[in-house]
């Protein structure tokens, strides 16, 4: 049940006031009914009618309709259906039951209330949390559209550049070789990594290129020499080899 601020009513006045009274009033009338109903079927059916009465108002309309509708239900309850009738006053016999229920009311509309706020709070909680998920992701994923994008280019340079360029992860291994290397070389990445790089090189400058390139990865410094490279044609051609971390 939601109710709306009538027009030319102020929000606070409609939130604080007549929300909570129309909320509670609704439920005692429900409440109120039923038990003319039910009265002739079984007994004292307004015990837990108005307990619900108590406790829809305070889940549905906050603590302050669920206390109204405590106030609200004892005097309903006083005047119809507890000696003598058609009184507010009640009669020594059933004052301390009567005690009991609006105790009792009263508990259970702050426990609904309680329980709802609960709820509420933790559902905007993770309503909250939701949107920060969606958003992290929404930046994750332009994050990672830029990344690729970056690549990209980074790929149409290193294609275009007449130059043979090749880049290794931190332990030397190469994993990535632009075309005119590949050409050079007559072969492909894969082949590159499936055997060692050192390889393309001409036998004499293998080992002197091996202990600067691991000197080179071990220091994290540039790396920087001539050495001679094999090409697909069998011939060995001098290269300055130059790598920057």
């Amino acid at each position: 049940m939601r109710l709306h601020s009538p027009s030319g009513v102020s929000d606070s006045l409609f939130e604080h006031g007549l929300r909570p009274l129309a909320t509670a009033a609704f439920f005692v009338l429900v409440a109120f009914l039923w038990t003319l109903v039910l009265q002739h079927l079984i007994a004292y059916p307004f015990v837990f009618l108005f307990f619900g009465a108590v406790v829809g108002s305070a889940w549905f309309g906050g603590t302050l309709a669920g206390f109204i509708s405590v106030i609200i239900s004892a005097t309903v309850i006083a005047f119809f259906f507890v000696p003598p009738f058609f009184s507010i006053r009640v009669d020594v016999a059933s004052r301390s039951y009567f005690i009991a229920f609006i105790l009792s009311a009263t508990v259970m509309s702050w426990v609904s209330s309680a329980r709802k706020r609960s709820e509420a709070a933790i559902r905007e909680a993770r309503d909250r949390l939701e949107e920060r998920v969606l958003e992290r992701t929404a930046e994750i994923e332009r994050v990672h559209l830029d990344y690729v994008e970056s690549e990209r280019r980074l790929h149409l340079v290193t294609e275009a550049i007449p130059q043979q360029i090749w880049t290794a992860k931190t332990d030397g291994t190469v994993e990535y070789c632009n075309r005119h290397l590949l050409d050079f070389l007559g072969c492909s990445t894969e082949e590159i990594r499936e055997r060692e790089f050192i390889s393309i090189l001409h036998p004499d400058d293998q080992d002197a290129f091996r202990d600067t390139w691991a000197q080179a990865i071990k220091s994290g410094k540039k790396f920087e020499g001539e050495w001679r490279i094999r090409g697909a044609n069998g011939r060995c051609r001098w290269f300055l080899v130059r790598s920057i971390p």
